[in-house]
């Protein structure tokens, strides 16, 4: 089997500063949002023939497979694809219906992916999850942290990699202290089995905003930020999940992820309330 396809379907992907540069160089597709972006994914031959076709395996492979069977392979100009039988064609299709807003994301997580765009377009206006991220980060609307704990938890209740995991955490605020919204969205969920350790991830001098910076710059900034991570939770193998409001370049994402997987973490799973439009 194709090494990547392997990695993507039951491999623990590795992440170093290194890999983190490097995804910040590549250029290629790192989304796919069937209402949005890949809208023709299911398509047929010119001879009738069933297809799901998708520009990456990342993310959306594994849980195309644990969902439906589906396994995809990679074709010789690097997506990936798969000829479906009607029964098949039945299953795909669902799957796409239900995970029409989903964005399935290509990064150096074992999976990860973000519930919404938080744009329906360039220059259009907000998506649904979109306008509900603004309302409570920015307009500390409660009502909106409420139902976004809702969206998550219905997302988690679904995916048995989400809810079965050892671990749920927020990426942790910039100031020791504050509740950001990752994590008050986290004290109200209800399907996620495991132990939430956000308490355990802390900035110790995060005092530069990653907001104007450019993406390598972004990474010199967390590394002096001083991610500490307790000493008192046993990571040795143990499957986490990583709540963020919003993925831009997905930098942060990772680098969180990376620390735990040095700390001994197994699998790490991103989870994102909304997606970026404008970083494709």
């Amino acid at each position: 089997m194709n090494i990547g396809i392997f990695n993507y379907l039951f491999g623990t992907k590795a992440i170093t500063e290194e890999a983190i540069r490097d995804f910040v160089a590549d250029t290629n597709v790192k989304r796919i949002c069937f209402s949005r972006i890949q809208t023709h994914a299911l398509w047929k031959t010119d001879e009738g023939e069933d297809m799901i076709t998708v520009p990456f395996g990342d993310s959306i492979g594994l849980l195309l497979k644990e969902q439906t069977g589906i396994v995809l392979r990679k074709s010789s100009k690097g997506n990936y694809y798969k000829k479906l039988t009607q029964e098949e064609y039945e299953q795909a299709k669902k799957f796409v219906d239900s995970y029409a807003n989903v964005v399935f994301l290509r990064d150096l997580l074992d999976v990860s992916v973000a519930l919404s765009l938080n744009f329906k377009s360039d220059g259009e206006a907000r998506t649904h999850i979109g306008q509900l991220e603004k309302s409570a980060k920015y307009d500390n609307d409660e009502k909106a942290v409420v139902e976004l704990a809702s969206i998550v938890d219905e997302f988690i209740g679904k995916n048995p990699l989400y809810a079965n995991a050892d671990y749920l955490c927020a990426v942790p605020p910039s100031k020791t202290g504050v509740k950001n919204l990752p994590v008050r969205v986290i004290e109200r969920l209800k399907n996620f089995k495991g132990k939430n350790i956000s308490d355990s991830i802390v900035w110790t001098s995060k005092t530069e905003s990653l907001k104007n910076a450019e993406g390598a710059d972004k990474l010199e900034i967390l590394k002096h930020s001083g991610l500490e991570i307790s000493e008192g939770v046993d990571f040795e193998g143990k499957d986490i999940v990583v709540l963020d409001d919003l993925y831009m370049s997905g930098i942060t994402l990772q680098y969180v992820a990376m620390k735990l997987k040095e700390s001994g973490a197994g699998k790490v799973y991103g989870l994102c309330l909304v997606k970026s439009f404008g970083n494709k």
